[in-house]
């Protein structure tokens, strides 16, 4: 087993729908190991193990709900979900934290995706951590 880290941000303004839209990362900021990458805007893990994901994000939305889910290859992650209230003109600032398990050593891709109330991201960042 090898260590390895990835931390990306995007603090460019991300408009998103109420159908859902998928969560680009921008750009690497940090990383360590060959187990972790980023490839149009969504980590890419590679290798067995298990993998810690924390994702943090700042928007604003109209009032209505809000629902963020993190996805590995498509399937959602159990319990890596948050659902807010939102008030119009309000920032929020939401944390999911995450541990994704990697049975072989194929490339999974690890998304986010928001929806719900339209609003803007104006801040995304992920750190996804393979001990």
């Amino acid at each position: 087993m090898s260590k390895s880290i990835l931390y990306a941000a995007n603090i460019n303004d991300q408009a998103f729908v109420a159908a859902g839209t998928i969560i680009n990362f921008g750009n690497i900021i940090r990383r360590y190991g060959c187990n972790l990458n980023l490839s149009g805007g969504n980590p890419i893990i590679n290798g067995t193990g298990y993998y810690d994901v924390d994702v943090n994000l700042t928007f604003t939305a109209a009032a209505g709900t809000v629902s963020i889910q993190i996805y590995k290859d498509g399937v959602a992650v159990p319990g890596a979900e948050a659902t807010i209230t939102t008030a119009a003109t309000t920032n929020y600032s939401v944390t999911i934290p995450a541990i994704i398990k990697e049975n072989c050593c194929c490339e999974s891709t690890i998304t986010v995706v928001i929806s719900g109330a339209a609003g803007t991201l104006s801040n995304a960042t992920i750190k996804v951590e393979k001990e």
